[in-house]
């Protein structure tokens, strides 16, 4: 079912305006027809509708899945096509919150153009979103310098670190014993962090963990590890 989202909470009955490009994109490429049903979703909860004469017409609410805790994905600057990857697929396995890091590796700038490309970035996980069914669009964080990001989170939840030097820590065990609802995963770019970084993360407090014995890429590190910690903290609450 496809799913589309508005902004205001809508009664059952009530026919809702979705934007002008979500209203083309049900007309012209997925050609509704009066009675297809969709799925819509608001702040965070989800209603079954049907293409109406009028419109999209609100039938009855879904049930609310509770959330499962609260992922950020904390990812140094990568090249475009990558990033984009990442936004999608990291958006279908769960991460809440995308925070771009500009790192001494990073080998993507956003100088002069942050604003349009966030909005891009932005886009890409509405589009992941409404694909995977989730109830929320993650947020896009603007890029910032690892000093201000770590001021910013390492008081407010557990900082899990994949670090490349770690061998006895596997990220499976990150969680193990913590029980906060929220947590951030460091994840580098393709050259990694550079030694002085890790250290500052470290003497942030962040536990560091490895991905296992073979070197992989920046999107295959951020995608294994982000789908791990998700799973963790979903069992955290059963």
């Amino acid at each position: 079912m496809r799913q589309f989202f508005v902004e205001k909470i809508p009664e059952v009955g009530e026919v809702v305006d979705l934007s002008r490009e979500d209203q083309r994109h049900l007309q012209r490429v997925l050609r509704a027809r009066e009675g297809d049903e969709l799925r819509i979703v608001a702040q965070g909860r989800a209603f079954l509708a049907a293409v109406a004469e009028e419109g999209v017409r609100i039938e009855s609410t879904l049930p609310d899945l509770p959330p499962k805790g609260r992922l950020h994905l904390a990812l140094g600057l990568v090249k475009g096509t990558t990033l984009d990857a990442i936004i999608q697929h990291g958006t279908e396995v769960g991460v809440d919150e995308f925070h771009l890091l500009n790192l001494r590796y990073s080998v993507a700038n956003f100088q002069g153009k942050e604003d349009k490309k966030v909005e891009k970035l932005q886009k890409v996980a509405e589009e992941a979103a409404k694909q995977s069914n989730r109830l929320e669009i993650p947020t896009i964080h603007p890029p910032v310098g690892l000093t201000e990001f770590l001021a910013q989170m390492a008081d407010q939840m557990p900082l899990i670190f994949c670090n490349e030097r770690e061998k006895s820590r596997p990220i499976l065990k990150a969680l193990e014993g913590n029980l906060s609802p929220e947590v951030a995963l460091l994840v580098g770019p393709e050259g990694g962090f550079h030694p002085q970084e890790a250290e500052e993360i470290l003497a942030a407090g962040a536990i560091s963990v490895d991905l296992g014995p073979h070197i992989l890429r920046a999107e295959t590190a951020a995608l294994v590890a982000a789908f791990t910690l998700r799973r963790s903290l979903e069992r955290e609450e059963e």
